[in-house]
């Protein structure tokens, strides 16, 4: 949490609000600007709004007046959500006996986890050590445990500390219904990525940057295109 909360101080020291637990469930072209409306009934001004959710739940979460084009939200629906169906495990271990011996491929694209990386921060703490996984959705712990067990041998479960997983896909706010793969990185049109509505709305996330789609990287640069056009816009 801790790029979370600094972004939050950030935000915050420069007089902007920050609005935590506030559903927003559609956004207004108006003659003034823009008008979005939250799921409590109240209203938020301005002349400019930033989408900043994967076009996918943009497109499923959100009501737009007047509705985007039929070939706008198709084009939109039709990005993925990069590990939008992807399970994210770490494992915490008293020991890390994964660097004693010859680390195996971290792909394994045929097993309940694809990918493996060291997670342990660069100072660990005495005996606490961890291992990130990325799998497909609906997996369970049994199927993981069972795949160290393959690796590494059945004697290293007896230092497992504690399992953690998120199936994304399931998540609410990360995932629509739509189900994403996990082989191929989002892909948007430069149409998509120009202003809406005179320039009054824009998608942002990082599915819609030029490049590294999917990754912070792409949430940086996109976050930084759209303000460096709203900055000109208003100046």
């Amino acid at each position: 949490m801790y790029l979370a909360e600094k972004l939050s101080e950030i935000v915050t020291s420069k007089g902007a609000t920050l609005m935590l637990s506030t559903i927003a469930t559609s956004i207004h072209n108006t003659t003034d600007g823009v008008t979005v409306l939250l799921e409590d009934g109240k209203e938020l001004n301005g002349n400019i709004v930033v989408v900043a959710l994967p076009p996918r739940l943009a497109v499923s979460r959100l009501t737009y007046n007047p509705p985007l084009s039929q070939h706008h939200s198709s084009s939109l629906r039709s990005i993925t959500t990069w590990m939008g169906s992807t399970t994210k495990v770490v494992l915490v271990f008293s020991t890390p006996f994964w660097r004693a011996v010859e680390w195996p491929d971290v792909y394994h694209y045929d097993d309940a986890i694809g990918q493996w990386n060291d997670a342990s921060s660069e100072l660990p703490a005495p005996g606490v050590y961890a291992i990130l996984g990325f799998g497909r959705s609906g997996i369970t712990q049994q199927q993981v445990m069972a795949q160290i067990a393959r690796l590494f041998g059945d004697h290293v479960l007896q230092y497992l500390i504690s399992y953690h997983s998120v199936d994304w896909s399931v998540e609410k706010w990360t995932s629509s219904s739509v189900r994403d793969g996990h082989g191929y990185h989002p892909s948007a049109s430069d149409v998509l990525r120009s202003g809406f509505w005179d320039n009054k709305m824009y998608f942002s996330s990082t599915e819609m940057s030029d490049r590294e789609a999917g990754y912070m990287d792409g949430a940086v640069r996109r976050g930084k295109q759209v303000a460096s056009k709203i900055l000109k816009s208003i100046n």
